[in-house]
Formats: C-alpha cells, structure tokens, sequence
C-alpha cells in the first residue's frame, strides 16, 4: 500500500469513529430524554425533585456499563468557599461520554446554606447525580422552569415570554407539564394580578398541548 493510500485509509477511520462517537451521543440524549419522569418527582419549596433511585434504576436499564463520581478537592468531596458555604460536583460517563454538573448546597427555599450538616450534604450529592443524568437527557426537561427567572426585579412581561418559549420548545406533553407545573404558583396569580397574561399563557399551552397531542412538531408544521 502507496503511503498516500495508508494515510487516506487512517483518515478515514478517524472520520468515521468521530462520526461513530456524535452518533452514540445523539443516541443517548434520544432514548434518555423520552423517557417520562412526572409520576417520579416530588415538589419542595420551589423545587422538583427527581428521585435518585429511579433515575439510576432508568439509567442503568438503559446503559448498564454507565459509571459516576464526585470531584475532589484536597482529598474532599465538597468544596468549601469563604463564606462557608459550600458546593459538590458529579462527573459521569454514559457510552463513552463524559460530562459533569456542579450545585451549590440549599435549602428549599434554592438558598445555600451556611456550614450545612453531612445530611445536607448528602442530599445534595444525590441531587447533583440527579441534574448530571439530566445532561444526558433523563429528567432534562424538570428543570428547564428552574430557568425562569424568579427575582422579583424581572417584569411579569418578562416571565411570560420566557415561559411560552419554555413551552414552545417542549417536544413531549410531559414536559410541557413539567414546565407549567414549575411555574403553577406565579401563573395562578396572574389569574388576579394580570389576566391577559394568565389568558395568554393557558392559550399558549392548550395549543401546544393539542399540536403534541396530534404529533405535530413545535415549529407549527
């Protein structure tokens, strides 16, 4: 074989296992993020919470060779900041892919706490694990309402638009749900408050709600 010849065919390999590698990762995120996790959450405060063992259980359904673990800092499994509070991060590997999430410790109120007990830490590593299974598509969908702002500086026009593209871009029912029901309690005072936006938001999601119900895509088609 012509040395021209041998670097073509190495070439080729190279592309092709690159190619192999965007595939396995686009086969991952379509089979995890169909995957409907509402009757597996719980709501706190104004958080969802996802439950570990049934998203590990999913997972491990799904990619059984799937494999975490918590970074490390100075032989420390959270990390420490001046003010005392305090962070942890996950790190996992699903068909050859690695990506990690980070998530402060707080309480349920989505504030960090100060000095936070080993429980607290441990509930949080477990959440942690949870939105890192989330990068690869399971349960993706319950935090994309955690996305909306809830600092009261932000204008209720503001939330509206970022709620209905929320919505507009759900791809399943169930995530449609997850992300009104993120945002229930400032959607039920503007019943009250402001009425047109309440009006818009329930037109916006009984339209997407019928569009997804008659397997039209969200672009309108």
């Amino acid at each position: 074989m012509s040395f021209w010849n041998k670097q073509k065919e190495i070439l080729t390999k190279q592309w092709k296992g690159g190619s192999m590698t965007i595939k396995k990762k686009e086969i991952v995120w379509d089979n995890l993020s169909k995957i409907d996790c509402n009757e597996h959450t719980e709501k706190k405060g104004n958080l969802t919470y996802l439950s570990w063992a049934w998203a590990w259980g999913m997972l491990m359904q799904n990619y059984p060779d799937a494999t975490y673990r918590f970074k490390e800092w100075e032989g420390y499994d959270v990390l420490y900041y001046k003010n005392g509070t305090t962070s942890v991060a996950c790190e996992m590997t699903v068909a050859g892919t690695s990506r990690e999430m980070w998530l402060a410790v707080m309480d349920h109120k989505n504030q960090s706490v100060v000095d936070p007990t080993a429980t607290q830490i441990s509930n949080t590593k477990m959440r942690c694990l949870v939105k890192t299974m989330a990068m690869f598509g399971l349960g993706h969908y319950i935090y994309a309402g955690e996305d909306v702002p809830e600092d009261s500086s932000v204008s209720d026009e503001e939330r509206q638009a970022e709620l209905i593209k929320l919505m507009s871009g759900a791809s399943q029912v169930a995530k449609l749900k997850a992300v009104i029901t993120q945002q229930s309690k400032w959607v039920k005072s503007m019943e009250t408050k402001n009425p047109e936006i309440f009006h818009k938001v329930h037109e916006v999601y009984s339209l997407k709600t019928q569009q997804l119900s008659e397997g039209k895509i969200a672009n309108g088609k």
